[in-house]
């Protein structure tokens, strides 16, 4: 819980990098969808194809996902909205363990297939089959004990309604929720302000405010769950043994069978899963703040200027600490023992700064009809990051850097993005059945050298409304008819946290023995590639819109061939370069092909 950002595909994978989700937008503001309320949200829309996307521009190669939220409404009174929910969760599918006896029975099989002695004797396994020595012969399915049926509980609380020539909408939500994994857990306190003023009949202000406060609480081991050795899904089925109980009759928790005390036997422990998700904590305290402010400006008729700001800010605070600890067998023995008991403290900020300056312009004359736009936006980005750790406490009690004494360590790094584009559209339609749209962008990073800085995509597309013809003006069977086609390219940017690909960085701690002394040294570990340039993805699109029998039945069919060049991605060099990492090359190539159906029908039945 709270780690849970969902993946999502939007036809196909774009890129061969991290960067191949979708854009999404909440309010004009990039956003992350697995933080928003979903009490919050008014309406969602998903845009495929490069001319609807083109507007967004910068990472929209993905496609781009826009949420709106809900915002205040004319109306006599306030409206006052609150809901509580209470929900259980669990895991469906689990693997279906043996049980230790079949365990055993598979592990001697193994042994005598390879010429060797078999582990378990048939006393042994009658006594896991019995359980007459729990002890030492236990049947754990550690599935079934690190799995937990897990309540979830939210409270929702907003306002909205309007004041004169202020429309407002506000809104409360705290969620608590329990992971299924045993030692995971999340609180979350959310809010939201969305605020409209007409200042005049053509000036209007208006204003989004949200943000949300997430603790985070998990163990040391359910932090790694997804992390490789410590992983403990990855435990459970390598270095778990279902001989071995929970805990022991002697309430210490279980580490050892009883093969472990057998002369000469070099059985020794085994991980026991259920204390790795109770021993240490891994606490994450994270701050999000979004807030937007914008205008519009009607400077003559149907000529609007819309400028913005948004900023956006967070905050991951993370506490790390691993206790000492020492492992008894199931008569009271010291088996194994940590002595260092260790604190990492961690802090990322990262911040946005956007700009959009937007001029619009309606024009229509008899059954002509023309909206232009010209726009330009800018983006900054910032990450600052710091940690710091020591070892050896006085006790496990003490939870704070200035408690520990040795091996203290510091480190620290930042780094920005730039990215800045100027983009238009012109749409035309005659009669509203022949509609044409065409769009330019022309975007710029600072990921990239200047020389190759800079990138233009356009997109075209075209429609024709069948129904509005003529012909089809009295068919009772066609509701809706509406044939369409388009093309266009947008760039995508986005290589994760590379983002100065394009120059040659030098290294610290690469230190050298010199005579008998370890001597300080830098050195090159990557190399660079100033001729990077925008990665490429050409979207082709045609489609149909048909409803039938008075909408009832409504139709969307589309054929797509999305095409991605020029992606950035490390090929293998040769080890005669050193210890260095590939440079990113514009060399990869993704094609997603495919057709989308989309059948819905709706009626009334009775009232």
């Amino acid at each position: 819980p709270g780690e849970d950002n969902p993946e999502i595909r939007i036809r196909g994978i774009g890129t061969l990098n991290s960067g191949s989700n979708p854009l999404i937008i909440v309010d004009g503001v990039e956003s992350d969808l697995s933080q928003i309320p979903a009490s919050d949200i008014e309406s969602v829309s998903v845009l495929k194809d490069a001319a609807s996307a083109a507007i967004y521009g910068v990472r929209a190669a993905n496609g781009v996902i826009l949420v709106t939220t809900k915002r205040g409404k004319v109306s006599d009174k306030p409206v006052l909205n609150f809901r509580q929910s209470f929900a259980w969760q669990q895991a469906l599918i689990k693997p279906d363990l043996v049980d230790s006896w079949e365990w055993a029975e598979i592990m001697n099989l193994d042994l005598t297939e390879q010429g060797q002695d078999a582990l378990y004797t048939s006393a042994e396994i009658n006594a896991m089959k019995d359980g007459s020595q729990p002890d030492l012969w236990a049947n754990t399915d550690w599935f079934d004990e690190v799995y937990r049926i897990a309540p979830m509980y939210t409270t929702y609380l907003s306002v909205s309604g309007s004041k004169q020539n202020v429309r407002y909408m506000t809104s409360l939500e705290y969620l608590d929720q329990d992971g299924i994994m045993m030692g995971t857990g999340l609180k979350r306190y959310n809010f939201r302000s969305n605020i409209d003023i007409d200042i005049t009949k053509r000036i209007k202000f208006g204003m989004n405010l949200a943000g949300n406060k997430r603790d985070i609480t998990e163990t040391l081991a359910s932090a790694s769950a997804t992390n490789g050795d410590g992983d403990l899904n990855y435990s459970i089925r390598r270095f778990a043994r279902p001989t071995i109980p929970v805990k022991y009759s002697n309430g210490y928790w279980g580490k050892v069978d009883g093969k472990y005390y057998e002369p000469g036997s070099t059985v020794g422990s085994g991980r026991n899963i259920v204390e790795m998700t109770q021993i240490g904590e891994n606490i994450t305290e994270i701050h999000n703040f979004q807030g937007k402010i914008f205008g519009e400006i009607e400077f003559i008729k149907n000529l609007r200027y819309r400028p913005s700001f948004s900023y956006v800010y967070n905050s991951s605070l993370n506490s790390r600490f691993s206790p000492t600890n020492k492992s008894y067998d199931a008569y009271g023995n010291v088996i194994s023992e940590s002595v260092h008991n260790t604190l990492r403290n961690s802090n990322t900020r990262w911040k946005r700064y956007q700009v959009d300056n937007l001029l619009t312009y309606n024009y229509s004359t008899g059954n002509h009809n023309i909206n232009a736009l010209v726009g330009q936006s800018a983006q900054m980005y910032r990450t600052d990051y710091f940690t710091a750790y020591v070892e050896d406490f006085p006790n496990n009690n003490i939870h704070e850097l200035d408690g520990g004494i040795n091996n203290k360590d510091v480190g620290g790094n930042a780094s920005e993005l730039a990215l800045n584009s100027y983009f238009g559209r012109i749409n035309y339609s005659f009669e509203d059945k022949y509609l044409a749209e065409f769009n330019y962008r022309y975007d710029g990073t600072s990921r990239f050298h200047a020389d190759n800085r800079w990138g233009g995509f356009p997109s075209f597309s075209a429609g024709w409304v069948a129904s509005n013809e003529g012909f089809l003006a009295d068919a009772e069977l066609i509701s809706f008819l509406k044939l369409r086609g388009s093309w266009g390219q947008l760039g995508n940017e986005n290589i994760g946290n590379n983002y100065y690909p394009y120059t040659q960085n030098i290294n610290t701690g690469q230190n050298y023995l010199w005579g008998d002394y370890i001597a300080p040294g830098v050195a090159v570990t990557n190399l660079a590639n100033k001729d990077l340039t925008w990665e490429t993805t050409t979207i082709i699109d045609f489609g149909v819109d048909l409803n039938l029998f008075k909408n009832k039945i409504q139709i969307v069919a589309d054929w797509f061939d999305k095409t991605s060049t020029d992606i950035l991605i490390r090929l293998p060099i040769p080890a005669t370069m050193g210890n260095v990492a590939a440079p990113f090359q514009n060399v990869g190539e993704v094609k997603n092909t495919g057709w989308e159906l989309d059948v819905k029908y709706q009626d009334y039945l009775g009232k």
